[in-house]
């Protein structure tokens, strides 16, 4: 034999082999197929479900039915029959069983789930499409938003909470989180009326409604000498001149050479003081990016009438009581004469 001959002698396929792969690839794929039918079979049906009912014997038959909350439907010739609890193929049974008696030519019925309204989640709060939504398999918490329209622009996908329908516990899930490191298989799922809440970022709208607890959130403070001092959302890469900017500006009086950021560092604050005055016109010191839940005050300058102001802000109090003082004394002093 030569080397071509040998070469090819190599690389074909025995026979045995073929019929062997094909074989496997067979079984697979009714492995997959019956899977999807074992999982479709297994689905309990439950109050609220659409059921689509059909005979092909007696097609004048045929009906949808809504399961009602009592888990009864209504049929014509059988009246009513229990729904809940059982498959597709189970109620079917139930049904040939009791139209039998009454007509013995039906001998086969069909029950198909076209509405899974007993499964069943709530999604409100920032989602393009809010209400309820119905499942044959449960998802999990992202699929879920996903399918009430996906989030809008103000949702603030950190702070998703989760109220858990058969306990009423409350779950906060950081979305935000899961989707950024592409790790989806953490993703909380979902049961029989969970509610979700897709909340708005913080100063998302002209109301400026913010709720007392911050914790968690990403967001940074601002407060001094700036138009719009309080929250801000934190966005990636923000630096002290950015929050300055969104917080409206810096006033007039605004001491902008010693702006100081306050971050949490265990149970101890970390003061750094930063000239925004000469990095705006310098680019100098190096920039510093704000962290989640920095707060950074804008202290305002002692000009001469602030400086006057102040002072006498704080004198004027002692004068008034010195000289009430005096004239209380001067009073007595008059009586006594």
């Amino acid at each position: 034999m030569d080397s071509q001959s040998t070469k090819s002698a190599n690389w074909r396929l025995p026979k045995s082999c073929g019929k062997a792969l094909v074989r496997t690839m067979m079984t697979l794929a009714l492995f997959l197929t019956s899977s999807m039918e074992v999982r479709a079979q297994d689905y309990q049906i439950g109050s609220d479900d659409v059921l689509v009912i059909s005979f092909w014997q007696q097609p004048d038959l045929n009906n949808t039915v809504t399961v009602r909350q009592d888990g009864k439907i209504t049929m014509p010739i059988i009246g009513e029959i229990i729904a809940s609890g059982l498959t597709a193929s189970q109620l079917a049974s139930r049904i040939v069983e009791k139209m039998s008696f009454y007509s013995p030519n039906i001998s086969q019925a069909t029950v198909v789930v076209s509405g899974f309204n007993s499964r069943r989640v709530f999604v409100t709060g920032q989602v393009t499409s809010p209400g309820r939504l119905s499942f044959e398999v449960f998802p999990n918490l992202w699929e879920a938003i996903k399918q009430a329209g996906g989030p809008t622009e103000a949702a603030d996908l950190s702070r998703v909470r989760i109220i858990r329908g058969d306990s009423g516990k409350i779950e906060n899930i950081d979305l935000d989180n899961y989707l950024q490191k592409g790790n989806s298989s953490g993703i909380p799922l979902l049961s029989n009326n969970d509610n979700v809440d897709v909340p708005r970022y913080a100063l998302s709208t002209e109301e400026r409604i913010i709720p007392h607890d911050f914790e968690g959130r990403k967001v940074c403070f601002i407060y001094g000498a700036v138009a719009r001092p309080g929250p801000l959302n934190l966005d990636s890469g923000m630096d002290v001149l950015e929050a300055i900017v969104l917080a409206g500006g810096p006033l007039p009086d605004a001491k902008l050479s010693n702006v100081r950021i306050i971050r949490k560092v265990n149970e101890f604050g970390e003061v750094t003081k930063v000239n925004i005055d000469r990095y705006s016109k310098y680019g100098q010191p190096p920039r510093i990016q704000l962290k989640s839940e920095d707060t950074v005050v804008v202290p305002r300058g002692r000009s001469f009438w602030g400086g006057f102001v102040s002072t006498m802000r704080d004198v004027l109090p002692i004068v008034v009581a010195t000289s009430s003082t005096i004239i209380a004394i001067s009073a007595y002093n008059d009586r006594g004469r």
